[in-house]
């Protein structure tokens, strides 16, 4: 299941939670498993900024230090051979972070890995950075530009 951090779906608004609100312990309980098999190469991983961003070079180490993360935009836990780990977070440098991972059930030494995607520009992210598959752009994109004034 799809959450968006705080998210009423039924009564249609988007409000962010800092990391202290979601939890970071919670946090990084649930997104364990991906993470560190990004950071140790298990699987097949793709680390990126959004075409066209001008932001610095960032290492996969540095975009996904989840002590640097303040703000928690949308995420789903992921479950092995079923669904994927999602998150977008805004980190301590103004930087908007995208992961999606994946694996089979064997876990992300087999068959698994993901994207980390980054940009210094919200809108940019969102409509570069992010498939539609993931998020309802044309519906979210007004609800979180809303949220970030």
């Amino acid at each position: 299941m799809t959450y968006f951090a705080e998210i009423k779906i039924m009564a249609n608004y988007f409000v962010p939670k800092t990391i202290k609100e979601f939890g970071e312990l919670r946090f990084n309980e649930m997104f364990n498993e991906p993470i560190d098999a990004a950071l140790h190469g298990n699987g097949s991983w793709k680390c990126d900024k959004v075409i066209g961003d001008e932001s610095p070079e960032l290492s996969r180490d540095t975009l996904l230090d989840t002590t640097t993360y303040k703000t928690v935009y949308f995420y789903q836990e992921g479950e092995n051979d079923k669904d994927d780990w999602i998150f977008l977070v805004k980190t301590d440098d103004d930087v908007y972070v995208y992961l999606n991972a994946s694996c089979n059930y064997t876990g992300f030494d087999c068959q698994g890995g993901g994207e980390v995607i980054y940009s210094k520009e919200f809108d940019r992210i969102l409509v570069y950075g992010i498939p539609e598959s993931v998020i309802s752009l044309n519906h979210y994109q007004f609800l979180i530009k809303e949220n970030l004034k």
